[in-house]
């Protein structure tokens, strides 16, 4: 099943939030099963945020149709910059996929990112996949999906072409999880996914093994 046709309850509930108010610039997450009924956007600092009035966190704990528990915290920072999805399903009553959807909005960095993705998705009767994929857009749309920056099956990971360096203004960026269970399943699904800044000492590693490198052939030719 394409994302396209998952996130449509998501794009469904967030053309009746601006319809209804004005619009919000920052941090929203989406948990849905896939129909309009079930599904909820939470907004940074808004109703239903588990973290209240913190800035550049939120969380939603609940329901959501045959999904009994489900606990999805997003977090982000600039300088150095970071987008993190830590979702965590409990159960199920019966198959079905439950989609996330975590977007930043007016970000305004544009350097090369590294992402990180860790998976205890459990692997026995019920759970049947995994997937993960962060997009970025130009657009500075909330779940816009227009360019793939990485994508994993918690099996095979894909690393895009890092197109925000040739963004010439602010952008969105979003973390698009599904966990599919194929009948009802009382274990836990625990996944994290991260888009951020290279750490500073992974960055001098890399400028010491560069400098090795051209010592090294310094000394070949003389």
């Amino acid at each position: 099943m394409k994302f396209s046709k998952l996130l449509a309850p998501i794009a469904a509930a967030a053309t009746l939030a601006v319809a209804a108010g004005s619009a919000h610039a920052g941090l929203f997450l989406t948990v849905s099963d896939g129909t309009v009924s079930n599904t909820v956007e939470v907004i940074d600092n808004g109703v239903g945020d588990g973290f209240g009035a913190t800035a550049n966190a939120i969380m939603f704990t609940g329901a959501i149709g045959n999904f009994f528990l489900t606990t999805e915290i997003g977090t982000t920072a600039d300088n150095p910059f970071q987008l993190t999805l830590n979702s965590n399903v409990f159960g199920t009553t019966g198959a079905g996929t439950l989609t996330v959807a975590l977007t930043r909005t007016d970000i305004a960095y544009n350097e090369p990112l590294s992402f990180i993705l860790s998976s205890g998705a459990s692997t026995g009767y019920g759970a049947s996949g995994v997937t993960t994929s962060i997009y970025a857009s130009d657009s500075n749309a909330k779940y816009a999906q227009d360019d793939l920056l990485f994508s994993s099956n918690a099996f095979e990971t894909t690393n895009g072409v890092d197109t925000i360096a040739s963004y010439t203004g602010t952008y969105s960026m979003t973390i698009l999880s599904t966990i599919t269970y194929t009948a009802n399943f009382n274990q836990a699904t625990n996944l994290t996914a991260s888009a951020k800044v290279p750490e500073p000492a992974s960055i001098a590693l890399v400028g010491l093994a560069l400098l090795g490198a051209g010592v090294a052939r310094r000394r070949m030719k003389a």
